[in-house]
Formats: structure tokens, sequence, C-alpha cells
């Protein structure tokens, strides 16, 4: 079924859409962006919206890879909500495979860079 509004209706959703506060983020720093890039994000996370076409082998499964924009506001994570916090996607016991444990090996500093910069985009 499809859903006309109104010019009225259209023009309420504007305004209060307008009304809401402008997101502010940071920049995220240089060096979570060299994390993000050296662990070989990129290959599925790539472009403006950090993501890629089609769907992915994650694991023993195939899965759409979501945006990056925004990602920290929409948790739970992962397409089984099994991380409940965005540190968890690199949980090994969310069954990724090593596509998202490869993190595991940076040391704390390039750990919370990484986290830094998802959570700037």
């Amino acid at each position: 079924a499809e859903l006309y509004l109104d010019a009225a209706s259209v023009g309420a959703m504007a305004r209060g859409l307008d009304a809401l506060p402008a997101r502010t983020r940071s920049l995220g720093g240089t060096r979570g962006a060299q994390v993000f890039e050296a662990r070989g994000c990129v290959g599925c996370h790539a472009g403006a919206l950090g993501t890629t076409p089609g769907l992915v082998e994650v694991g023993a499964r195939r899965a759409a890879v979501p945006t990056l924009v925004e990602l920290a506001d929409r948790a739970p994570f992962l397409a089984d909500g099994c991380a409940p916090t965005l540190e968890g996607v690199f949980d090994p016991r969310c069954g990724l495979g090593p596509e998202h444990t490869r993190v595991a090996t940076l040391n704390d500093a390039d750990r919370g860079a990484l986290l830094e910069y998802l959570r700037s985009r």
C-alpha cells in the first residue's frame, strides 16, 4: 500500500525535522582512519557510507554490509544483535571469523583510535 501525505502534513513533518538539533561529530582522528585502512576494513566498509553492495561472507554466513554512518547510534550491533556495544563487534565469541576479530591483536592505543574513528562516522 502506498502512503500519500497532503502538503500540510509534509510541511509539518519538515518543520519538525528542521527543529531537531544538528548532530555534531568529531572527525575521529587520523590514527583511527589509518588503523581502519591498515586492518583491511575498507575491503567491506568502503566509500563515504562505509559499505559495499551485495552480500559478503562474514564468518559462516552471508550478510549485507551495513553503513558505518552513525554506527555508534545503532546498538545492538551485528545482524543477530550479538554485540551490545561497539567494542563487542570485535569479540570472537560473536562468531564473525577473521573479518572483525583481526583487531584482537591491536594494542590499546590503536584499538581506542579505531573505536573513536568508528564513533565519529
